[in-house]
Formats: C-alpha cells, structure tokens, sequence
C-alpha cells in the first residue's frame, strides 16, 4: 500500500461547487476531497478547465479558492490552492451573475380578464 506524502490530511466529500475564471460562465463540479491547501475535483472534461481558476464553494456568497491545477485525468483535476481562504482578494465578491441583474416584472394587482374561474365558483 502506498504511503499518503500530502502535507494535509484531506477529508473525502461530495459537494457541488463552481469554478469560474476571466468572468467565464459558472461551471458545476464536485468537490471529491479537500484539505487546508487543495482539492479534487470532479468535473465534466478536464481539458476545458484553465490552469488558474477560482473555486467557489457556494454559488452566490461563500468561501471561495483562488486555484491552481497540479494534475488531470479526463474528468478529475488536482488543485492547489494559491492563496489562504482568509486573504480578501480571494474572497471579494465576482461580478454579478447574469440572472442578478435582470429586473424582475412588476406583478399584477388584479388577475388578468383571460383567466378562466374554475368549475363550481362564481
């Protein structure tokens, strides 16, 4: 059996998270095991994942890893984490998400004269 070299203990999991770079679309992944200084990750193809990302543990607000990748197979990467959870550049909010910035439709204050009353009401 092969010894574990890893400074870290890492602590197996299955959560969702996202991962996100140059203002790219958020894409889902799975975090398969972290530590104090990386990750694995599961995720769609590998080889469309850039070098250098961050990791976002919740999807609006939340901790958030300024990563970079150490190693690949087809559909899990390695990561490093490039800069303590606690540092701010790491952790300042991103840009908006697209569905952040729609404004929502002002609601009806009467149903519209189309709705049909259903069977048995007057």
């Amino acid at each position: 059996m092969l010894k574990d070299k890893r400074k870290n203990t890492r602590k197996a999991l299955r959560h969702t998270a996202w991962l996100t770079a140059d203002n790219s679309p958020l894409h889902g992944c799975v975090v398969a095991d972290i530590s104090d200084t990386g990750a694995k990750l599961d995720v769609e193809n590998a080889e469309n994942v850039p070098e250098k990302f961050v990791l976002l543990l919740a999807k609006r607000t939340g901790p958030r890893r300024l990563c970079r990748v150490v190693w690949r197979t087809e559909h899990q990467i390695g990561v490093h984490f490039e800069k303590p959870a606690a540092t701010p550049a790491v952790c300042a909010p991103l840009a908006p998400l697209p569905y952040e910035e729609m404004e929502a439709e002002p609601v009806p204050e009467t149903a519209p004269e189309s709705v049909i009353e259903p069977a048995g009401h007057v």
